[in-house]
């Protein structure tokens, strides 16, 4: 795939470059984002996890069982809210676990390609401008032909 003339000159050349920096602060700053994402779900299953802990714990102290039938509606929407909660912390860990393990991870690599691909690319261009200066101080002058 060839480079439309319009960006052949070092107008376009430095065009590229500011693009290809606006997308790569743009993907910095998703994996920022998502890094940060991740640590507040995985904190924030933690505290509810301790939720539970502690309403196992007050369980355990009072001497009601969770599961007895003879309990009150009161206590047993208590647990069943106790529970959920606790499986909410669980897929909650659980998302940030494979949000770091998946997407992040990807994103982390695009970032890193896409830093290659304009260190390349800066490369070649300032190799190609380098040649191009030096083609005209190689060629014979034209008026001196025999």
């Amino acid at each position: 795939m060839g480079c439309p003339m319009e960006l052949a000159c070092p107008e376009g050349h430095s065009a590229l470059l500011r693009l290809q920096d606006s997308e790569l602060r743009l993907l910095e700053l998703m994996k920022k984002w998502m890094v940060q994402r991740s640590r507040s779900d995985r904190e924030y299953g933690s505290l509810l996890h301790q939720m539970y802990c502690l309403a196992e714990k007050q369980e355990g102290a009072g001497g009601q069982a969770r599961n007895d039938d003879s309990g009150s509606q009161i206590s047993q929407c208590w647990w069943l809210l106790a529970s959920q909660t606790e499986t909410l912390s669980r897929i909650l860990r659980r998302h940030a676990d494979d949000l770091v393990a998946g997407p992040l991870h990807k994103l982390g690599l695009l970032i890193r390609n896409k830093q290659q691909l304009r260190r390349s690319y800066s490369e070649q261009w300032e190799r190609l401008s380098q040649d191009f200066t030096r083609v005209p101080a190689l060629s014979p002058t034209r008026g001196h032909q025999p």
